[in-house]
């Protein structure tokens, strides 16, 4: 079983991706945000008012009032109020009352 580690700071998700960690929730009261990198098999849960910039082959999880840029071949599904900006090849699966720019 995976557990996931909760990353509330753009040092510490640096640090879990150096030491091989590929299962991160990112979760703040006040809102964060990260850029996550080109990383096959990384997987990220964003909640609250969350926000992260994901290139590659990356793939998130938003909810609630999370949002995300996406890039190249990256991924994401959203929840509740999320929202995406999606740039190439990026993609998305929308439920609830999410959205999606595409570009």
């Amino acid at each position: 079983m995976t557990n996931t580690l909760l990353v509330q700071s753009q040092y510490e998700l640096d640090k879990a991706l150096a030491d091989g960690i590929a299962d991160l929730r990112i979760e703040h009261p006040l809102g964060i945000y990260l850029t996550i990198a080109d990383d096959p098999g990384f997987w990220l849960t964003l909640w609250g008012n969350s926000r992260a910039t994901l290139w590659g082959n990356s793939s998130a999880t938003l909810g609630e009032n999370a949002s995300a840029t996406l890039w190249g071949n990256a991924s994401a599904t959203l929840w509740g109020n999320a929202s995406a900006t999606l740039w190439e090849n990026a993609s998305a699966t929308l439920w609830e009352n999410s959205r999606a720019e595409l570009r």
